[in-house]
């Protein structure tokens, strides 16, 4: 599973430059047990993509790395670390380091890493060399992908039977199989992705519906309802007004920074006519009407009110 894959960087390409004097021969490499992968480590394409690094440097006389760039073009990111030599004496003590370098949120597909380091010896003619190269890759998978392999196949189905009968641990992100969106790993995940694996059947995205793509603070931008249609925005109100929906399922209101809603809500895929089918959030607050979740994505957020001649709730992503 790439995205779940730590390796060790054993072979690490030497870059020579003019006058093909390797760094290695100049100062020694001092980097060891390069490790790499993600969190989450199959991660789905609302998660916070965050880039691990791990290892050590020889010596205290080199100072752990210090991340100098991230540069994305397409599929591919190129990360560059600088690593600084202290000429003071130093004891020779295995020094470790733990590295994180976010990316944010990544469409569906695979990725590519290329991690470049850099000695720098400010005492040398050549202060700055290249010293170790290596190539990482990790997927952003749809549903049903238990492996992160960029299929759902046999192995998938494995994996899913696993967790839910031999207690195998749960992937990361957790929610990868919960494949009907309902909040547990059980046999009707089972179920489901045997359908949709050889019956063509579908499985939910956490994504798109559910309670997980709702768990940010969203800002209020206007609603529009009643039997004229009327139209209310923070300007015509004299308030902001931001809901923050939690992922222990606790749920937040604010006008401007004051605190009007706090209580317990629940996500349900319901149908209830005259209102199309669809995931509805249920508030303990019985002042608070149930909300249909018209679409959600990583940016924007829209509801409506469960009622008749409600509004319809237009909400933006705070960042």
């Amino acid at each position: 599973m790439w995205g779940n894959m730590i390796f060790k960087a054993g072979s690490l390409a030497i870059v020579m430059l003019a006058l093909s004097v390797p760094a290695v021969a100049q100062w020694g490499d001092p980097l060891l047990d390069l490790n790499y992968g993600t969190r989450p480590a199959c991660p789905f394409e609302c998660d916070s993509v965050t880039l691990l690094v791990s290892g050590s440097v020889s010596s205290t006389s080199w100072q752990v790395p210090k991340l100098m760039s991230t540069e994305r073009v397409g599929d591919s990111f190129c990360v560059r670390f600088d690593v600084v030599y202290n000429p003071d004496p130093a004891l020779p003590v295995v020094v470790p380091f733990d590295l994180k370098v976010p990316l944010g949120m990544l469409p569906e597909g695979k990725y590519k890493v290329i991690y470049i380091f850099y000695l720098d010896n400010p005492l040398s003619t050549m202060p700055m060399i290249p010293t170790v190269v290596d190539t990482f890759r990790f997927y952003v998978a749809p549903p049903g992908d238990q492996n992160c392999d960029s299929t759902v196949d046999v192995l998938d189905l494995t994996n899913l039977i696993d967790v839910v009968f031999s207690g195998r641990a749960a992937p990361d992100p957790e929610d990868r199989d919960d494949l009907n969106c309902d909040g547990a790993a059980d046999v009707m995940d089972v179920i489901g992705l045997i359908n949709y694996s050889f019956l063509n059947s579908t499985i939910c995205h956490p994504c798109r519906v559910g309670p997980r793509p709702l768990a940010f603070a969203w800002r209020w931008v206007r609603s529009v309802g009643g039997i004229a249609g009327v139209v209310r925005t923070p300007e015509s109100v004299g308030y902001n007004q931001t809901n923050i929906y939690r992922m222990d399922m606790q749920f937040e209101m604010y006008h401007d920074s004051t605190l009007v809603v706090r209580t317990p809500y629940s996500v349900h895929f319901e149908q209830l006519p005259p209102f199309p089918g669809g995931f509805v959030i249920h508030y303990r607050d019985t002042d608070m009407i149930p909300q249909l979740i018209e679409s959600v994505t990583p940016d924007t957020l829209k509801l409506m009110d469960m009622c008749i001649d409600c509004y319809e709730w237009v909400f933006v992503r705070v960042r």
